[in-house]
């Protein structure tokens, strides 16, 4: 598959310490932009302020410095996103497609916590308990979901896939939520589809776990007359796992790239890492990414997991 004028992005989130799941998709996403002669974009997903810790954010930039992933848009440093490139800056543009949204009869308002709902459905979506409830959307300590419709197919162009992937929106995220109860902040399905627009985004590479995401913003990209995302072809890898077979998360405390760096593990041999993960022959000869790009004819993407 050749994508032409290729535009991709890295997107981390400042609420924990970047670990090798990160890097990992970080790196392939350099590979396959160097490959096509494209451009990458480091964009910082900081919209949940609450989560959003200075250390964090900084390890974000130290750790792309420590493996040498250049990047040709986005912040270059701590006080430059801060100043330039934070999510909080483009707050009025998410607002105002939760107000065509609504306008639109998208939405709906839900009062119900998680706990109240939980485990009612098999599938464990939200049962649509307040969808004909018709509350104000005034109403405080109130989130707004998204009224997806019982049948609602969704189509993905997949990297190296003849075919586009179906995604059943019902049936794998149900009325997800646009619009937090916690804080009332846009949520990052409807930020992301937003970002990926307004930066002409048109390849991305994520775990197999965003699968679900990727379909929330296609839909939302369609409510929102976003023609431009319907042609985004995406890239779902397989996910890391640990050694207790957990995915690797910050929400587990999985191994950081932070604590990796202070035990003596080398940039040169993560990429070796990387290499055998790709089943590069020969892997251990991989020392950097300009060495995974040569030998890049050779690679086999992961589409199961797989442990670290």
């Amino acid at each position: 598959m050749i994508i032409n004028n290729l535009h991709s992005r890295i997107a981390p989130t400042p609420s924990g310490f970047l670990h090798i799941g990160n890097v990992f998709s970080f790196v392939l996403t350099r590979l396959l932009v160097s490959h096509f002669g494209g451009t990458l974009r480091l964009r910082i997903d900081d919209l949940d302020a609450q989560r959003m810790r200075p250390e964090y954010l900084d390890d974000i930039f130290q750790t792309l410095q420590w493996i040498d992933l250049q990047y040709d848009a986005g912040a270059s440093g701590v006080a430059d996103f801060l100043q330039n490139f934070s999510q909080q800056n483009r707050m009025p543009l998410y607002l105002r497609a939760l107000e065509q949204l609504q306008q639109q009869n998208d939405l709906y308002t839900c009062t119900c916590s998680r706990s109240q709902w939980q485990g009612q459905n098999a599938n464990g979506l939200y049962p649509q308990h307040c969808r004909n409830s018709h509350l104000p959307f005034e109403q405080p300590e109130t989130a707004w979901r998204v009224a997806v419709p019982d049948i609602c197919p969704i189509w993905i162009q997949e990297y190296g896939q003849n075919e586009a992937l179906r995604v059943d929106l019902a049936q794998t995220a149900g009325d997800f939520v646009i619009r937090r109860r916690d804080n009332g902040q846009p949520a990052y399905q409807l930020a992301c589809v937003i970002d990926d627009h307004l930066d002409e985004i048109n390849f991305v590479v994520r775990g197999a776990d965003l699968l679900q995401s990727t379909a929330c913003q296609l839909f939302l990209a369609e409510k929102l007359q976003l023609s431009d995302r319907a042609a985004c072809v995406y890239l779902h890898h397989g996910l890391v796992k640990d050694e207790h077979l957990q995915k690797m998360s910050k929400s587990h405390k999985s191994l950081s790239i932070k604590q990796m760096r202070e035990q003596g593990f080398t940039a040169a041999q993560l990429y070796g890492w990387v290499a055998q993960s790709l089943q590069v022959p020969q892997a251990e000869r991989v020392r950097s990414g300009a060495d995974l790009l040569e030998a890049f004819g050779q690679i086999q993407i992961p589409y199961n997991t797989w442990h670290y």
